[in-house]
């Protein structure tokens, strides 16, 4: 039969040959599948991958292929159950981008999204303060990826100009936004001082003008005078530059001209105008006369003279015949002289204080002859001498004692007069001490201290009289209380008055003191005068002292006088006995013993006298025997006798 079809298939023939045919056959029909070409291309044709395809069957995709700005998006057509040729294209997705577009401080300006290879749109162009717009900084066409595009800027730059007072040009800068420009050097201006300038030139936002400022100079004028001369009118001024002093005159003193000013002009009076400058400048003179010179030639008395006293000063003035007057001072008083022919003259000064004085002679010139003064002279002023006498202490009782009141005297004499003698005397040991007037001539005061004392007296002076001084010396004797005695102390003088016998014999004495009370007696003094005819061998005792009631206790022993202090208890008594060999030569007769307790009782003080008054004419020997009691007297003021 004709040949059959098969989709997908070729007819290929028979599979058995069917001539000659013996038997029954089946003849059965044979293909062979039809294959097809598939082909893989870009998205520009160009071949990924060609592929021969059985019909009905798959073909296989290449891998994924790439494209620049473009993410891959599949295949065009399917390739699955094949039954032609086929060409398959890949497909893309075009990639869109983000473009950001920023300000200088990071602020966003725009955000797009842009397709590959497109542009993005700019946003309107920024402002920035002190700045202009310069535009982006990255181009934002062809956008191939993510982009930040940042605004761009030129900083803003000013004039700066700097001008003097007159509107000269010093300096011109361009300083750039919120800079500062640099001050040129102060410039100067005559009569004046740069103070500054009128603006502020820091942190610059426009452009500036900045004028210098100045302040106008001040100048001091100062006028003075030399030697002979004063200035009349302001002597010191402060004047502006440019402006006019006042006025102000030289004047001479008596006697001298004006000759001119230290800068050469002898314009007087003067006025300095339109000032430019500090003036400083000093009048000078001369004479009007011939010069004179003055001196002191003598001071007599030559080194010192007292207050109130005169002395002769003699000075001489040279020059052209001088005449005239010339007065001399101290300082404080002045004599005045008329010149002789040889310009010779003198003049008796007083000076009324004390102290070192400078005396200096003035000439006052004459009619051909200008003034002038000496050289100062040192003159010594002492005051007037004083002297104290005529001292003296009394109680008005004759005797002075520790507790009196004492009035002591003086005279106060000066060796001259002049003023008052003024002040006080003051009288005084260092312990008591009184003053008075000097003219009163007394003063009263207690003493104390007991005795040998030296009263000093003083007198200080005054602005016209020296000080001076004196001393008396004042026995003051121990005081004395009411007679009545707290301790009885009783002495008895055994063998009192003893009749000489021959030459070499020895005589005892026997002196008992002994208190009856109620009280003790501390610190007595027990002193016994001895005959003078009597004396002691060599080496051996005078006199010795046994307690009374022991006769073995000792309680002393001597050579000489009985000169000691004794302490007894109520009850208690010492007796002393003297033993002397009479002298050779010494007539036959009666001697005498006396012996005297100084007692201290209480704190006071008095004093008890003992001894016997016997002489040969009146008693004898055998009258006393030994039992005789002398009498016992307390003295006070007066020497009054108290017999106890």
């Amino acid at each position: 039969p004709a040949d059959p079809t098969r989709v997908g298939y070729t007819f290929a023939g028979w599979d058995v040959g069917f001539t000659n045919v013996t038997s029954n056959l089946t003849v059965t029909a044979t293909y062979t599948i039809n294959s097809y070409t598939v082909n893989f291309v870009d998205w520009d044709a160009s071949v990924l991958s060609t592929q021969s395809v059985d019909h009905g069957g798959d073909a296989t995709a290449p891998a994924n292929p790439t494209r620049t700005g473009y993410t891959f998006a599949g295949w065009d057509v399917p390739f699955t159950n094949v039954t032609n040729n086929l060409t398959v294209t890949a497909t893309y997705t075009i990639n869109s981008y983000t473009v950001n577009f920023l300000d200088w401080d990071g602020a966003v300006l725009s955000t797009q999204s842009v397709d590959h290879g497109d542009d993005a749109t700019a946003p309107t162009d920024p402002t920035r303060v002190g700045y202009a717009f310069a535009g982006w900084d990255v181009a934002f066409t062809n956008i191939t990826a993510n982009l930040t595009v940042t605004a761009t800027y030129t900083i803003n730059s000013y004039t700066v100009t700097f001008q003097d007072w007159d509107g000269a040009t010093l300096d011109v800068q361009l300083v750039d936004h919120g800079s500062s420009a640099t001050a040129p050097a102060d410039p100067t201006r005559t009569g004046h001082t740069f103070s500054g300038w009128d603006v502020s030139f820091t942190n610059i936002t426009s452009d500036l003008t900045v004028i210098a400022q100045y302040t106008i100079n001040s100048y001091l004028l100062t006028y003075t005078a030399g030697l002979n001369g004063s200035i009349s009118g302001p002597a010191s001024q402060l004047v502006e530059h440019g402006s006019d002093g006042a006025q102000v005159t030289a004047a001479p003193d008596q006697g001298y001209v004006f000759v001119e000013w230290s800068d050469g002009s002898p314009t007087n009076p003067r006025t300095d105008l339109d000032v430019q400058g500090a003036i400083s400048v000093a009048a000078s003179f001369e004479l009007e006369f011939a010069p004179s010179t003055t001196s002191i030639t003598a001071i007599n008395p030559s080194a010192t003279q007292t207050v109130g006293q005169s002395y002769s000063v003699s000075v001489q003035v040279e020059g052209d015949n001088p005449s005239g007057l010339v007065s001399i001072s101290d300082g404080e008083e002045q004599c005045s002289l008329t010149l002789d022919l040889g310009g010779l003259g003198s003049c008796d000064l007083v000076s009324t204080s004390a102290g070192a004085k400078s005396i200096v002679a003035s000439y006052a010139g004459d009619s051909n002859n200008a003034a002038s003064a000496s050289t100062p002279i040192s003159y010594d002023i002492a005051r007037i001498g004083t002297s104290i006498g005529s001292l003296d202490a009394s109680t008005g009782t004759g005797v002075i004692r520790v507790g009196d009141s004492v009035t002591f005297t003086w005279a106060l004499t000066a060796e001259s007069e002049f003023g008052a003698i003024e002040g006080d005397v003051s009288v005084g040991n260092g312990t008591d001490q009184c003053s008075a007037g000097w003219s009163v001539g007394s003063c009263t005061t207690t003493v104390t201290v007991e005795g040998s004392n030296d009263f000093g007296f003083a007198y200080a002076g005054n602005a016209w009289y020296a000080p001076s001084q004196n001393s008396l010396t004042v026995e003051v004797l121990g005081a004395i209380v009411d007679p009545t005695i707290d301790a009885s102390v009783a002495i008895r003088v055994q063998d009192s008055l003893v009749m000489l016998e021959d030459v070499g014999d020895w005589v005892s004495f026997e002196i008992v003191v002994q208190n009856t009370g109620p009280n003790p007696v501390a610190g007595a003094t027990l002193l016994v005068a001895l005959p003078e005819q009597f004396s002691s061998a060599p080496g051996d005792t005078l006199w010795d002292c046994h307690v009374v009631g022991d006769e073995s206790q000792a309680c002393g022993s001597g050579t000489d006088f009985i000169d000691e202090l004794v302490d007894l208890a109520v009850g208690e008594g010492r007796r002393y006995v003297l033993t002397g060999m009479i002298p050779a030569m010494h007539p036959r007769g009666l001697v005498r013993v006396d012996a005297v307790l100084d007692l201290d009782l209480a704190g006071e003080r008095f004093d008890t006298a003992i001894y016997q008054r016997c002489t040969a004419s009146n008693m004898q020997a055998d009258e006393f025997d030994g039992d005789l009691r002398p009498h016992l007297c307390v003295y006070r003021a007066g020497f009054e006798d108290i017999v106890n």
